[in-house]
């Protein structure tokens, strides 16, 4: 049993990784592409800056899970980072 749980874990981390990843280069795209309209009724619509930097945080949370989950960093308590 533990070793199914290890696989299930494992498995999780790889998606948060890949989702985050998968995502982050379109969510980038999307902010360029944006940035390059002309402006205009339609423009504002899709540069709707609030989602598309909800969006962008959402991506970024998960490469941050991502980091997290496979110890590339470390997460210290507030006191201890202030040392």
């Amino acid at each position: 049993m533990a070793g199914s749980l290890q696989r299930w874990l494992l498995n999780e981390q790889r998606f948060t990784a890949d989702v985050a990843h998968e995502l982050r280069t379109p969510v980038m795209g999307l902010m360029t592409s944006a940035e390059l309209l002309p402006d205009g009724e339609v423009t504002d619509l899709v540069r709707d800056r609030v989602r598309v930097r909800v969006l962008r945080t959402l991506v970024e949370c998960l490469l941050e899970i991502s980091r997290l989950d496979a110890a590339a960093v470390v997460c210290l308590p507030e006191r201890a980072r202030r040392g």
